[in-house]
């Protein structure tokens, strides 16, 4: 497929344009071949602002023929809504929802009902998610009194309704309850189920190696390889042999060049439905699948759902449970899981002894850092730095970040750059309470290696709640950061907590906001203790297990066998712990 397949007039997705999502524009939309095959935005007329195919914004990468697009594209122009669209054009919900929110059909009419009347009957609850997952990036920072945030208090309402098709990935980023998290998951698990039917069981035998299939969306350039590139080299080969199956874009990085090399196998599976794919897996022998993306952007848990391995796993890319009865295990360890949280979980634990965040220990760090001018700092005053999504930046922790720079003189609030409506409501919060927009600065991306040495210009990485840091807590860490976290009641808010308790830095982890905003403070104003925290950081991450994929790996390889085997003597899964004297 070499010339353009498709082409249609839908709202710009480029979500810096003020256009964004407004349809009518004339702008261009091709389907093109390019790694595999997607629709990428070429063109927002009005703007001229232009993206090339290699580097343009996607509209959306699915495995959906050209007519069934064009099909659900003219239904959901004449207002049809989700449900109806699915079952005319014989498209699943969920790819209709996709393509709903990126087109961006509705989003002007859902805003002006909601901002009118709340109570939306329950067939535009479809519309109210797109809308809602439409304007991620302002689900936090808008005010109490937002419509946004009433629309979700509703969302919460369905979850406990029973509604099946809210996406519970969002939901991390909003709930303080593994309960509800569960729930949510548990409701979407079986809308899933009901148009899945599995494949049939097949007896598992034991061999001299286990094969082991990893899942993801995320072999290229994505902090998931980031953070576990060494652990797939690394596995022992004598006893495993490990697959790759990618339903992700070929990006042509070095990244993907390195994990090619470190499975035995790998296998492109971004152009096969879920029923080709799972019989694939299936074909291939696979006795564990792994699988690291959950209900996150581009995941396949519609493959999980057709059983196509023995036992499968829940790995790293989903912070919480899945709740379905399809996956046998979470990889966890006693900070982000603890005991008294498994009735949350519909998946058993397998422990780790030193973290469930896997960390890649050959991750480069430029050798020759930024100035405080070249990186827009301020020469002198106190930084804290912020680089989480602006979804996770509640109200309630802005304000005490806000009180941080009122009482600490020349201090500074470094955040990573993002969606411009979220950095303009950022300044506007900030001088309605006094605080000069020029204190909170915000810093364009940079290459990793760059991303990582800018650390070291930061005195304090300031973690989030009720989502806290995952792969950017251990980005400051291994940068030489130190990361104040305050621990919350769900795995998504307990990550930098298990990071820091197992790096020996437990006084960095606290349990309230108040506690967090008083060890800020005292950090803020004590330059000694803060470089002891270096010092100590420095270290640590140099002999922690907890930055070794070798040590990881061996512990991890543990897990899998100890539940392999209660599989081939038909024992249930059960939970696993393994202990740090079990590492080979």
């Amino acid at each position: 497929m070499d010339g353009p397949e498709i082409v249609l007039d839908v709202g710009c997705v480029n979500p810096e344009c003020e256009h964004f999502g407004i349809k009518g524009l004339g702008n261009v939309m091709v389907r093109r071949r390019y790694g595999t095959s997607g629709i990428r935005f070429l063109r927002c007329r009005h703007r001229q602002h232009e993206f090339s195919e290699r580097n343009g914004t996607p509209l959306y990468d699915l495995r959906v023929p050209k007519e069934k697009i064009v099909a659900v594209v003219s239904h959901l122009a004449e207002g049809t809504y989700v449900r109806k669209t699915a079952r005319l054009t014989g498209v699943s919900r969920d790819t209709v929802g996709r393509i709903l929110k990126r087109v961006g059909r509705h989003a002007r009419e859902i805003h002006d009902r909601l901002v009118r009347d709340l109570e939306i009957p329950e067939v535009q609850m479809d519309e109210m998610w797109s809308f809602v997952g439409k304007n991620f990036h302002k689900l936090q920072i808008c005010s109490r009194d937002d419509p946004l945030d009433q629309a979700i208090t509703r969302l919460r309402t369905l979850i406990h309704q029973n509604v099946g098709d809210i996406d519970p990935y969002l939901l991390v980023f909003i709930c303080r309850s593994p309960a509800e998290l569960q729930k949510a998951a548990r409701n979407y698990s079986r809308h899933l189920l009901a148009a899945v039917t599995p494949l049939p069981p097949t007896p598992s035998v034991q061999r001299q190696r286990v094969h082991i299939g990893y899942l993801s969306a995320d072999f290229h350039q994505h902090a998931t390889s980031v953070l576990a590139a060494e652990l797939f080299e690394s596995h022992d080969r004598n006893r495993f042999h490990i697959s790759a199956y990618s339903v992700g874009p070929e990006d042509h990085s070095p990244m993907r060049d390195r994990l090619y090399h470190a499975f035995d196998h790998f296998c492109d599976g971004s152009n096969l439905t879920d029923e080709a794919l799972a019989q694939k897996i299936r074909q291939d022998g696979i006795d564990i699948l792994v699988d690291l993306k959950g209900y996150t952007r581009d995941a396949r848990p519609r493959v999980l759902a057709m059983r196509p391995a023995p036992l499968q796993i829940n790995h790293l890319g989903f912070p919480g449970t899945m709740g379905a009865r399809f996956m046998d295990y979470i990889v966890a360890d006693g900070i982000v899981l603890p005991p008294e949280h498994e009735p949350f979980f519909d998946e058993h634990p397998i422990r780790l002894p030193h973290g469930y965040q896997v960390n890649d220990a050959q991750r480069a760090i430029a050798p020759d850092p930024l100035t405080r001018r070249q990186a827009g700092l301020p020469e002198r005053g106190m930084v804290f730095c912020c680089f989480n999504q602006s979804a996770m930046i509640t109200p309630e922790l802005l304000a005490l970040w806000l009180r941080l720079l009122k009482h600490i003189p020349e201090s500074i609030l470094w955040l990573l750059a993002f969606h411009p409506f979220a950095m303009k409501r950022l300044h506007a919060m900030a001088a309605s309470v006094g605080i000069e927009p020029q204190r909170l600065i915000f810093a364009p991306r940079l290459p990793l290696a760059q991303h990582l040495a800018r650390y070291r210009l930061a005195d304090l990485f300031l973690d989030t709640l009720p989502c806290g840091a995952h792969t950017t807590a251990s980005d400051a860490l291994w940068g030489g950061c130190p990361v104040l976290t305050c621990m919350g009641p769900t795995f998504p808010g307990r990550v930098a907590a298990s990071l820091l308790i197992h790096l020996g830095l437990p006084q960095l982890v606290t349990t309230t906001l108040a506690e967090y905003e008083r060890m800020a403070m005292t950090l803020a104003l004590d330059h000694q203790q803060r470089q002891h925290l270096r010092h100590h950081l420095h270290q640590r991450i140099t002999s922690s297990p907890i930055f070794n994929g070798r040590i990881f790996a061996r512990h991890l390889e543990q897990g899998f066998l100890e539940a392999w085997k209660r599989h081939l003597q038909h024992r249930p899964p059960a939970p696993i712990h393994i202990q740090a004297s079990m590492m080979m």
